[in-house]
């Protein structure tokens, strides 16, 4: 029955609130409240600017209505177009940004607020807005008209949405007049970033009648997301935006175009009595090829428990995937339309061989990288790893100047992103060992795995910088963590050191010679496996087979003197030191 004490109206309703915000506090609450209380101040002058009021203000989100559908758009337009503003105007620290989504709709009216069916819709079309977007309903674009402004918009197909029984058409906006398009990445950079890679997750289908499989299958699709938003190299698109494919049948490349991306993730879960199997597969949209895929198998009994487990195994698997194939896609390039990224990408299979020769190439197209963008952190951290490795391998010294520069490259680095995990790590590691400041570079690594638990790297950082330190038991668990999350890249040998080392301090000499023969099998001969080898084999009392690994160390190494390697050493313990220099004195090695 209709009251007719209510007072009803026609009104266009907008919803607005903070993508990710509770992990932008979780990183930090202090400054996220600081911009929250700054955006929101921005969004309610625009809102009376337009000649909205505002209804509702809880937590991060706004909740605002017009009289004209026209005004409530514009609205949503400036806002994102001021926010955006606002976040240029503040390199470092948590960028805010809303989703909005508008909808037209009769509303219940009361002084302070509005209520009806007409505002729920408006806050679920909301959710599907990518950060930085804007979503509207179908009756908004109706009423403004599908060719009628500079405005566009890209069907989303028909949307169930949470508590609302009827199916809801919904429509992304772009082009807001001026050029700009929405739907800006949650963890843009907050420097002028080379083009970066794309990656959407498509929602994965349920290979079942069970209902409990598809909030199992949006969970995963979910987490994933989340996992490869960690990750700075990579432009993630919001799971909403990509939502819109559930149940429809679309060619890779069309939806790639969509969505503009160059890569797709897919998949499918299916449920037996007590298992579940979830596959995955990556694919490169350009060519509509599979890059991976693989099945994973759990138990159903604890659900939140396996999708944690697998979402974790299908992003590690991914991440290096994605790396392999952007360095390929860079080296495909022609030299004459390398941009700083490109440059960066092709550096780093240099890095990774770890030789002089290659060492050294390596920093001279991390240069280019610089000359491109100066203020680009990845390469700024990763040219000062490669400095930083020439002398910890005994490839040659580094004077006064070098050293300089290399602590110069990681401090730049870091204020370039102080989010950029990459950046962090590696300067983290250079801080320490270059510049002796143990607890400030355990701080940039510890931030660095505090926003993404999942980078391997980071682990093996934070592993070497405690054994350093003398925490073996640490060292120990990060290096068996580095391992778990990137099990199968021969190049990532730096765990193994970590492993050797530790075990050699805590004397237990057998599983020190274990790891460092482990990396020795390979085809990277680092001095830093030698060295463990050989005082190793000397505390267990086989002195000869100690004298020829020793021999074939000075073979490759034909520089290597205890003094220079006692003076770079980033070892402090006068402990691990004596340990050290008398076995190597005992074998041979020159003073």
């Amino acid at each position: 029955m209709t009251d007719p004490q209510l007072q009803r109206r026609l009104a266009a309703i907008l919803s607005a609130d903070v993508a990710g915000y509770s992990r932008l506090t979780s990183l930090d609450e202090t400054a996220t409240h600081h911009r929250l209380n700054a955006c929101r101040g921005i969004a309610d002058a625009v809102i009376e600017h337009d000649r909205g009021r505002i209804v509702g203000t809880a937590g991060d989100s706004i909740l605002a209505e017009f009289h004209s559908v026209h005004d409530c758009v514009q609205c949503a337009v400036d806002i994102q177009k001021a926010i955006a503003e606002e976040n240029k105007k503040r390199p470092v620290g948590p960028l805010l940004q809303f989703r909005i989504g508008v909808n037209l709709s009769e509303v219940i009216v009361e002084p302070t607020s509005i209520f009806g069916e007409g505002v729920n819709i408006a806050v679920r079309i909301q959710g599907l807005a990518p950060p930085g977007g804007i979503s509207v309903s179908a009756a908004v674009r109706d009423q403004l008209g599908a060719g009628s402004s500079s405005w566009h918009f890209d069907d989303m197909g028909e949307q169930q949405l949470k508590n609302i029984p009827r199916s809801v058409r919904v429509y992304r906006l772009r082009g807001w007049g001026d050029g700009e398009m929405d739907g800006a990445p949650l963890l843009q950079a907050p420097y002028p970033s080379p083009e970066r890679p794309s990656i959407a997750v498509l929602p994965f289908a349920s290979l079942g009648s069970d209902s409990a499989e598809s909030y199992f299958s949006d969970g995963m699709v979910e987490d994933i997301t989340t996992a490869l938003c960690r990750f700075r190299w990579l432009n993630v698109i919001a799971r909403n935006s990509a939502s819109a494919y559930k149940g429809r049948a679309a060619d890779v490349r069309q939806i790639a175009r969509e969505l503009g991306v160059r890569y797709l993730v897919e998949g499918s879960v299916r449920r037996a009595p007590g298992q579940m199997r979830i596959a995955a597969q990556l694919i490169d949209a350009a060519s509509a090829t599979y890059l991976w895929g693989e099945h994973f198998d759990g138990e159903s009994s604890d659900v939140f428990a396996l999708q944690d487990r697998i979402a974790e195994r299908i992003v590690t698997s991914i991440e290096p995937r994605l790396r392999t194939a952007e360095i390929q896609r860079a080296r495909r390039k022609p030299a004459g339309n390398l941009d700083a990224y490109d440059y960066y990408l092709r550096a780093l299979p240099h890095r990774q061989a770890a030789t002089v020769e290659d060492n050294a190439e390596a920093l001279r197209l991390l240069r280019k990288s610089l000359e491109l963008d100066p203020r680009y952190a990845p390469a700024l951290a990763t040219a000062a790893m490669c400095l930083s490795m020439r002398r910890d391998q005994g490839w040659g010294a580094l004077a006064a100047a070098e050293i300089e520069e290399t602590l110069r490259l990681a401090r730049a680095a870091v204020k370039a992103d102080p989010d950029d995990p990459v950046a962090l790590c590696l300067s983290g590691h250079v801080l320490a060992t270059i510049g002796g400041d143990y607890e400030g570079g355990l701080a940039w690594i510890d931030r660095a795995l505090l926003l993404n638990p999942s980078f391997a790297e980071g682990w093996a950082r934070s592993s070497m910088v405690r054994v350093y330190q003398a925490d073996y038991a640490t060292a120990i668990d990060h290096a068996e963590t580095a391992l778990k999350l990137n099990a199968l890249d021969p190049h990532f040998f730096l765990p193994f050191f970590c492993l050797g080392f530790a075990n050699l301090f805590l004397e237990r000499y057998d599983e020190a010679a274990i790891f460092a023969r482990r990396v020795l099998k390979g085809q990277i001969l680092l001095s830093t496996p030698y060295r463990i080898l050989i005082v190793a084999l000397h505390r267990l009392g086989r002195g000869e087979e100690a004298r020829k690994t020793a021999a074939e160390f000075l073979g490759r190494y034909p520089n290597f003197r205890i003094s220079d390697w006692r003076a770079n050493t980033p070892f402090t313990s006068e402990r691990q030191l004596n340990l050290m220099i008398e076995s190597f004195e005992a074998v041979g090695l020159p003073r």
